[in-house]
C-alpha cells in the first residue's frame, strides 16, 4: 500500500505543472501571541518569542486555506533551530497553538519534525526522516490528500496520506524562544491559482495631485480580500479616481464568476468588468470607456462607459436594477461574451451582451472610507 501511494505521488508531482504569481501573498496569517511575524527582503518569517508550554507552543498559519482537490506546494527554510520545529497541515478548526504532538491531535495536524520523523499527531508515520537544521529548505506539496515532503530538493521516501478535513492550512510550529523559519516560495496548479486570483485584489490606483499625490487610493486588507477607499474621487472630471483591480485576467471566451460584498457604502460605487488594457484608475464614465467597460453602479444601474443601459424605476412597478447597501452581495457573471448581474441570489432582470475582449473585474469608488470584500 506505501509503495502504490508513493508512485501515486511521484506520477503526480511529475505532471502537475505548479505556478507561483505575485499577486498572491507570501504572508503568514493566524498565529499565537508567542510569535512574532516579520519580513526581510520580501521574505516573511515567522519567529517565536516564547519557548513551548504543555498546552501552547508558538504557532502560525500561511495566509490561505488550501482548496479541496487543489495541487498546492510551499516552501520554508529553517532560519534559526536550536530546538524542534514542526512543518505540515493542521485543520482549522482544531485548537490555535495547540502543540502538534499530543494524541488529541490526531488526524487534526500531519506534519514533519526537524528531530527526524513524520507525525499525525503525536503518532509516528513510517521509518525515521532524516533530520534537518538551520539553513535547511523543507518542501511540502499536498496533492489528493497526500502530503509528500522534500529536504533540500532531495524527496522523502515516506509521504503521510490521509490528509483530509475542512479548511486545511500550512503551519509551522515552534518550541524554542528564537527559532524562525521564513516562507521562501508557495505554487498552485493551474485551476487553484485562477481561483485565487479571482479572490484576491490586486492593483489599485495613486492619487494624481495635490498633497496625497502617489499615495494610494485604495488599502488593501485581509490578506487582499477586502478594498478600502482611503482618500475620495478627485471633484473634477478628467483625474485619477479611487479603483482597485482583481488579480485574475480573463481572457476572450473563458467563463467567470464573482462574489463581492459592501462592507461600507456612503457614495457610489461602480463594479463591473473593464478592458485589461483600460488604464488603472482612468474614471470609466467616459466616451472611450464605451464598448471598453460595463459596469453595476450602487444606485441601480447598469452603464457602459458614460451610457446608462438601464436603471431602476420608481413608478409603480418593481425595480429592475436593485440598488445597492451596505451588506449586499452582488455576483457578476461572464459567460459566452454576455455578463449576468445577480443581486444577493436573485438574478437582475437585464443582461449586457457584446464583451468581446480579455476582461478583469475591477471597482471604482466616490467616497472615502467606503470598502468591499471578495467573497468567492
Amino acid at each position: 500500500m506505501k509503495l502504490l501511494v508513493r508512485q501515486k505521488e511521484d506520477k503526480l508531482w511529475k505532471t502537475k505543472d505548479l505556478h507561483a504569481s505575485s499577486s498572491i501573498p507570501l504572508e503568514f496569517g493566524a498565529r499565537t501571541s508567542t510569535v512574532e511575524i516579520g519580513s526581510f527582503d520580501g521574505v516573511p518569517f515567522v519567529k517565536a518569542t516564547e519557548n513551548k508550554e504543555i498546552e501552547e507552543a508558538p504557532t502560525a498559519h500561511c495566509s490561505f486555506s488550501i482548496p479541496p482537490g487543489s495541487v498546492v506546494r510551499v516552501q520554508m527554510r529553517l532560519e534559526v533551530a536550536r530546538g524542534a520545529v514542526n512543518l505540515g497541515i493542521v485543520r482549522g478548526d482544531g485548537e490555535l497553538g495547540r502543540p502538534f504532538r499530543k494524541p488529541e491531535m490526531k488526524d487534526l495536524v500531519w506534519y514533519y519534525c526537524n528531530e527526524g520523523a513524520l507525525r499525525n499527531g503525536a503518532r509516528s508515520i513510517g521509518k525515521q526522516a532524516p533530520p534537518a537544521g538551520q539553513g535547511d529548505t523543507i518542501s511540502m506539496t499536498i496533492s489528493e490528500t497526500i502530503l509528500s515532503l522534500h529536504l533540500n530538493g532531495v524527496p522523502l521516501q515516506q509521504v503521510i496520506p490521509d490528509v483530509v478535513g475542512p479548511n486545511l492550512y500550512f503551519a509551522v510550529q515552534l518550541s524554542r524562544k528564537g527559532d524562525c523559519v521564513s516562507l521562501v516560495k508557495q505554487e498552485f496548479d493551474e485551476d487553484t491559482l485562477f481561483a485565487m486570483l479571482k479572490s484576491t485584489w490586486s492593483s489599485f490606483s495613486l492619487v494624481g495631485s495635490g498633497k496625497f499625490a502617489q499615495h494610494p487610493f485604495v488599502q488593501l486588507l485581509d490578506h487582499r480580500r477586502v478594498a478600502k477607499c482611503v482618500h475620495a474621487a478627485p471633484d473634477y472630471f478628467g483625474q485619477v479616481v479611487p479603483e482597485v483591480q482583481c488579480a485574475a485576467v480573463i481572457e476572450v471566451k473563458r467563463a467567470a464568476s464573482w462574489k463581492v460584498q459592501l462592507l461600507q457604502l456612503s457614495g457610489m460605487i461602480y463594479i463591473g468588468l473593464e478592458d485589461v488594457d483600460w488604464p488603472l484608475g482612468k474614471e470609466w464614465w467616459s466616451s472611450e470607456g464605451m464598448d471598453r467597460v460595463w459596469y453595476y453602479g450602487s444606485d441601480g444601474s447598469v452603464r457602459n462607459g458614460n451610457q446608462v443601459l438601464v436603471k431602476h424605476e420608481e413608478r409603480g412597478r418593481e425595480r429592475v436594477v436593485p440598488a445597492l447597501k451596505e451588506g449586499d452581495v452582488l455576483q457578476v457573471l461572464l459567460e459566452e461574451g454576455r455578463i449576468v448581474f445577480k443581486h444577493n441570489g436573485n438574478q437582475v432582470d437585464f443582461v449586457v451582451s457584446g464583451v468581446s475582449m480579455s476582461v478583469r473585474l475591477a471597482v471604482q469608488f466616490e467616497e472615502k472610507n467606503d470598502s468591499i470584500a471578495l467573497v468567492e
